[in-house]
């Protein structure tokens, strides 16, 4: 989140759902929650199983080949290329 808050805006944002200092549940709640962020496509990822409480845009089951991944990314990045994200809220 401290990254965010420079004013960079990533096109999509990859991460683990068990991480130290946030869950990626909490993340993806927070990001979804956002207006200036809630647009930004979140696609999560675990070594468990946790595809029934996925959240986010799209879930990957570790271990992740790259090549899955690349092919995850760039087929989620093309979606949002058809469907562009509004922009960020002023302010």
């Amino acid at each position: 989140m401290k990254l965010l808050e420079t004013g960079e805006r990533p096109s999509l944002i990859c991460c683990d759902l068990m991480m130290p200092v946030m869950s990626g549940w909490e993340l993806v709640e927070t990001l979804k929650r956002s207006d200036a962020y809630g647009k930004i496509p979140v696609i999560t990822w675990s070594g468990d199983d946790f595809s029934e409480d996925a959240v986010g845009d799209g879930f990957l089951r570790k271990p992740v080949s790259p090549q899955k991944l690349l092919r995850v990314v760039r087929n989620r990045l093309s979606a949002e290329e058809r469907e562009p994200l509004s922009p960020p809220a002023a302010g």
